[in-house]
């Protein structure tokens, strides 16, 4: 049965205390339930003297679950700091002493980037509850066994981590670890926790062995630094775990043969290496595929994948030469194609499968788009980092819902090149002038990073509910009259202030984020 406490207070609408579940006022007095109240809160509320109560507030915090304890040093660790912010995000705060005890109810330990002192000085914590555990930058001490609780399942060691990790030293219960790009150490097979499903690594020690990896893995993602590159680093067979779903990796060698057919999801490297009689066609669950080389295309994609990004190699890292996407070579699965670093991409028409509803172009893309070469079912089509070729009405097909523009474009747009189905268009650093009409009426989001011009009666579609202009350096005119009445959310970074918007007819519930002298706001 859950409890109330009628507390008589001196206004009838004044509260501030976060986590109030059932409230009522009679005769100037609150009835609440405590049971989900933090202490801190309570203090917020003016002339709050019911110091009487403190214990059954103290009984209530028991009952909570999932609560944030941060972890200080000091307030102030380092001459050259001048203040240490308390993580507003916690549910407490506390600096280190050699009595501290961690509340019962404290589930997630994170360490303030002023924490370098050994975790074995935090008294009660191998028999605490604490599920997980974020350590400090800066902290960089070797994890004795027994010092972690039994109960914890999320590790994070972050950049300064760099000592072997003793078996036993991580509990069975870990579920999640994550280890910085400062480690240069082993990983063995008794190293890492036995029941283990996802782990992010950034830097180890060569070489990888079979069995070195947990069969509980079902998430692997191994990021390492170029500067790790070399043939020791190698996925051999019998090192990825047979029930591992996820994998994604970087500047590590790997053959696709040593995949297990579990996968289905899969990032692959630039040291991948496929070949006729070792293709990925037996990775029948693959449903992501990411950074594919485009040569090995006519080696097949598996039959399942939906989402797909396709990058071309090349010695210099610039994308490669330039290469045409004929029809028929990509599968008629794929909703998701994304084409990366691919320079001088030409596209044929009817290359894209109609199955594509979302489609980006890529870093450096800026071909003619011709009638026929985007496919009639995209709703979502990025053009990429540098497309800046000049646009044609029926270019684009109907159908599309959201547009992005590239950064470059600046592109004179003429009525009816925009397709009547866009509902989303954002802008870059748009150099031209709109003219009015230009836009199709079915705009209900428009965005720009920057737009140095007036914006004259019509050139804002009538239907319009969201206007972002995001340039802090550059400021953007209004006539008067130009904003639509259907206007819900306005957002302008700068504005000259010679011709300010009227918003005397707009909706009186907008949200309007409009800043006249160039402040971040």
């Amino acid at each position: 049965m859950t409890s109330s406490i009628l507390l008589k207070h001196n206004s009838s609408h004044h509260n501030k205390a976060r986590g109030i579940t059932n409230l009522s006022f009679r005769n100037r007095y609150l009835l609440f339930n405590p049971d989900d109240l933090v202490i801190r809160d309570l203090d917020t509320i003016q002339q709050f003297a019911f110091n009487s109560y403190r214990e059954i507030f103290n009984r209530s915090m028991q009952l909570r679950t999932d609560t944030i304890l941060t972890i200080y040093e000091e307030l102030f660790p380092r001459k050259y700091e001048a203040y240490s912010k308390i993580d507003e995000s916690s549910d407490y705060n506390l600096i280190l002493n050699d009595d501290m005890v961690i509340p019962s109810t404290v589930k997630s330990l994170n360490f303030d980037h002023s924490y370098y002192t050994n975790i074995e000085r935090i008294s009660g914590l191998s028999n605490s509850n604490i599920k997980q555990i974020t350590l400090s930058n800066d902290y960089n001490k070797q994890v004795q066994p027994g010092v972690l609780p039994q109960t914890l399942e999320y590790l994070m060691f972050l950049e300064a981590f760099n000592h072997p990790i003793i078996p036993g030293s991580l509990p069975p219960s870990i579920k999640q670890l994550f280890i910085s790009n400062e480690f240069t150490h082993p990983l063995t097979q008794p190293m890492l926790p036995r029941y283990l499903e996802i782990l992010d690594i950034e830097s180890f020690a060569k070489p990888l062995v079979p069995g070195v990896f947990p069969e509980s893995l079902t998430e692997l993602s191994i990021r390492l630094s170029e500067e790790s590159e070399d043939s020791g680093y190698l996925l051999v067979q019998g090192v990825l775990p047979s029930n591992l779903k996820y994998l994604s990796f970087q500047h590590l060698r790997c053959n696709a043969s040593d995949l297990p057919p579990s996968l289905t999801y899969l990032r692959l490297s630039d040291q991948f290496q496929m070949t006729v009689e070792c293709n990925l066609n037996h990775l029948t669950a693959l449903t992501t595929l990411l950074y594919f080389p485009i040569e090995c295309l006519e080696l097949g994609i598996p039959k399942n994948v939906t989402t797909l990004s396709l990058t071309k190699k090349s010695a210099d890292g610039s994308g490669g030469d330039e290469f045409l996407l004929k029809r028929g070579v990509l599968p008629t699965t794929i909703t998701d194609l994304n084409f990366l670093f691919i320079r001088s991409l030409r596209i044929e028409e009817g290359s894209i499968p109609s199955s594509v509803k979302k489609l980006h172009l890529g870093m450096y893309f800026d071909q003619q788009l011709k009638p026929g070469c985007i496919s009639e079912g995209i709703e979502y089509l990025h053009l990429g980092q540098i497309f800046n070729s000049k646009l044609q009405p029926g270019d684009l097909p109907n159908g599309i819902k959201t547009l992005f523009l590239s950064d470059c474009f600046s592109s004179v747009l003429v009525p009816d090149t925009i397709p009547n189905t866009v509902e989303t268009l954002h802008f870059g650093y748009y150099l031209v002038a709109l003219q009015p009409n230009t836009l199709p009426s079915s705009l209900l989001s428009l965005s720009f990073w920057e737009y140095r011009h007036t914006f004259t009666f019509g050139v804002i579609p009538p239907n319009l509910k969201r206007l972002v202009v995001g340039s802090v350096k550059y400021s953007c005119d209004f006539d008067s009259n130009t904003i639509p009445s259907s206007i819900e959310y306005l957002k302008f970074r700068n504005i000259s202030g010679t011709l300010q918007p009227d918003y005397s007819n707009l909706n009186p519930m907008l949200h309007r984020y409009v800043n006249s002298d160039g402040k971040d706001y």
